[in-house]
């Protein structure tokens, strides 16, 4: 238990974002694991980011000493009876610097792309940060690569190398989440493709392969990573499932060996 929480307070940021009445606050943690004391360091995300009524929602990265917090606007999937809040459509982004304490300018950014069959990820990799557009339903592939330049998103030719996984139900959905952390220019993404949790592997050189297909007897309650976090060299990935509702498995995880491409089923 004891290794498991010295990783857990290596994973922690020491800067958290702290929502109050839909009103973020930065905050630093000074203990972890006991009442867990935190000091106000900034102003409320307020002060930057006016009106909240239509963004209400974000996506929040740290590169280095800045936090970067992208809005979410709700767009409609009617062709797929679903809906989602993606940054790609357009929006802001603020950012919030942990050495002056201070928030820098409202940065506008113009949508990226219309389609309705389209999902994000957003990922930190060598310093940078980068959305991945990929199909929502049917299929796994990377439609569009932005990078972020501080003031919009600008596209980009690396991870075109992918092949597309197709499924048999055109309206299948597709899910994938980035990983917390990185190593030696590389990240890892985890999609949650037909009921399997796929691992691929992302390298600032702008390669993407498919590190493994989670084995069903290590997810053989079929769980759909929600998050996951990269520490000496293995990837957590911490999953719910699906049934009367959606049910976050708070004691269970997924370990990856991303050296040794193994993965293994974790109770805590």
């Amino acid at each position: 238990m004891s290794s498991n929480i010295e990783f857990l307070e290596k994973l922690v940021s020491p800067y958290f974002l702290f929502k109050i009445v839909k009103f973020p606050l930065i905050f630093k943690i000074s203990e972890i694991f006991e009442i867990m004391p935190a000091e106000k360091v900034g102003d409320a995300f307020t002060t930057v980011a006016t009106p909240l009524d239509e963004h209400q929602y974000w996506t929040t990265l740290v590169v280095g000493s800045h936090i970067w917090m992208f809005t979410r606007k709700f767009v409609n999937q009617p062709s797929f009876n679903w809906g989602h809040r993606p940054t790609f459509a357009g929006g802001y982004a603020v950012c919030y610097d942990t050495n002056t304490n201070q928030w820098g300018e409202k940065k506008e950014y113009p949508p990226v792309s219309q389609d309705e069959n389209v999902e994000e990820v957003l990922f930190v990799l060598n310093g940078s940060i980068y959305m991945l557009l990929h199909p929502n339903f049917g299929s796994f592939s990377v439609l569009l690569m932005f990078k972020w330049n501080g003031h919009r998103f600008e596209h980009t030719q690396i991870f075109q190398n992918f092949e597309t996984i197709r499924l048999s139900d055109s309206k299948t959905r597709v899910e994938a989440i980035a990983c917390d952390g990185e190593m030696a220019d590389v990240t890892f993404i985890v999609a949650n493709i037909n009921g399997d949790m796929h691992v691929f592997k992302l390298t600032s050189a702008g390669a993407m392969e498919l590190l493994l297909k989670v084995p069903d007897d290590v997810n053989n309650m079929r769980g759909q990573a929600v998050s996951a976090a990269l520490f000496g060299g293995k990837l957590f990935i911490f999953f719910g499932v699906h049934g009367c509702g959606f049910r976050w498995e708070k004691n269970r995880l997924i370990v990856v060996d991303v050296q040794n491409k193994t993965a293994q089923a974790v109770q805590v």
